[in-house]
Formats: structure tokens, sequence, C-alpha cells
């Protein structure tokens, strides 16, 4: 039997954990907390807020209302990227 000369594949895109899907209104999304230090807020930049979508944009941007969170206008970004929203991660059983 002749050695066989094994390669290693070319490495794969991971796909988005979850399917990126339009804005809906009303929607639950996360808000990935930009600086607001200046303002005295204590979080911290890149903490993940609950919120809901109260305006869309033509972009998929849209305004953010929560418990102390009130931001417009918001890029979307499955990454997580600070000042961005998200749909939430799906919950690990």
């Amino acid at each position: 039997m002749a050695d066989e000369v094994v390669t290693e594949a070319a490495p794969v895109a991971e796909a988005p954990a979850v399917a990126s899907k339009p804005p809906v209104l009303g929607q639950g999304v996360h808000y990935v907390l930009d600086d607001y230090s200046h303002l005295g807020d204590e979080r911290k930049p890149g903490a993940h807020l609950d919120a809901a979508i109260v305006e869309i944009f033509d972009d998929e941007a849209v305004t953010l209302r929560g418990p102390g969170v009130f931001a417009s206008p918001v890029s979307h970004d499955e990454g997580g990227a600070v000042g961005t929203w998200h749909w939430p991660e799906p919950v690990k059983e």
C-alpha cells in the first residue's frame, strides 16, 4: 500500500450563531453599551443591556429603549461591537 499524503483543508468561515433577520418593532434585543462614562454612568462599555426596538430606519439602524437605555440611531452587528444592537444569544441548556 502506498503512503497517502494528507493535506490540511482550507479554513471554513464560521456561520453566525444566529441568522440575521430584519428588525421588528417591539422586539427585544441586546444593546452593547457604548462608553457613557462622561455622563457619570458606572456601567462598563461592552455590557449587554436588554432593550426593545421602538423605531426602524431604512438601513436597519434602530432606536432602542429599555431600562436605563435610550439610544438612536444604533446599527446592527451580530458580532456584538460596542454601540450596536444584536439578537439575544440562544440560551444554552
